[in-house]
């Protein structure tokens, strides 16, 4: 899909991950699903397809999805989206610690120091971080 967006044949690349998507929802096996949804996601993202890659990452409750997204979004410029999708990732239940430590590390590398502090003195505390 993203060797098509590439070339400039959206509609080609956007077909390519329908089909994918299709075929991710009827996995039987939960976490197999919420696995190729997110890579999925991701491929949205890669895409350029952002606001689908995102809608996408929340269902999987894919934390690595959405900061993969969210650096994405920085580099495409929109500081935003990225922001909104890094809160989005924050929000998701169960975060492992290295969840917290690739949210923290896209904010740093950013820019955004302070958040990135934020979320690491998160850490300090017992799990699951508040």
């Amino acid at each position: 899909a993203e060797v098509y967006r590439n070339q400039g044949e959206n509609e080609k690349s956007l077909k390519i991950l329908e089909e994918a998507e299709t075929f991710a929802a009827s996995i039987d096996k939960p976490s197999f699903k919420e696995s190729a949804i997110a890579r999925i996601a991701a491929g949205y993202a890669k895409a350029r397809f952002f606001e689908k890659a995102v809608s996408l990452a929340i269902s999987a409750r894919s934390s690595k999805s959405l900061t993969e997204i969210a650096q994405l979004l920085f580099e495409a410029g929109d500081r935003t989206g990225a922001e909104t999708t890094l809160n989005q990732a924050l929000s998701l239940p169960y975060l492992t610690p290295n969840s917290w430590v690739e949210i923290a590390e896209v904010y740093a590398a950013n820019g955004y120091n302070q958040e990135a502090m934020n979320i690491i003195e998160r850490l300090d505390k017992p799990f699951p971080y508040p």
